[in-house]
């Protein structure tokens, strides 16, 4: 990784507890997140990623729920999941270019015959 990308890196990995503050239990910091993060910061700014992290993580604390395994919620980050945080409007990342994603709905198929 460049320099600057691994800076970056490193201070979004240490952003995340390594202990859930709720439930005590290890949220599974690997080399794997790192390898998420890296991939992050090809679309998204380090400042995006670093409030998504903290508003999530401040809500998770604030209804008392358990956070996620740090991977898991590096990965929702990369689908776009959090993306409907509460943050301000001019913090919110460009999503135009996001492909969308139809699920299919067999209750909505005419040709779909129940065994």
């Amino acid at each position: 990784m460049r320099d600057g990308v691994s800076d970056s890196v490193e201070r979004l990995y240490n952003l995340y507890p390594t202990k859930c503050p709720i439930s005590n239990r290890r949220t599974e910091k690997g080399k794997d997140s790192k390898q998420i993060i890296a991939r992050l910061l090809k679309s998204r700014t380090e400042e995006n990623i670093a409030k998504l992290i903290n508003k999530y993580l401040s809500d998770c604390i604030e209804s008392k729920t358990y956070i996620a395994n740090f991977a898991t919620m590096l990965r929702k980050i990369e689908s776009g999941k959090l993306d409907d945080l509460e943050l301000p409007y001019e913090q919110k990342p460009e999503t135009a270019n996001r492909p969308k994603i139809h699920y299919y709905d067999q209750n909505d198929d005419p040709n779909y015959k129940a065994q």
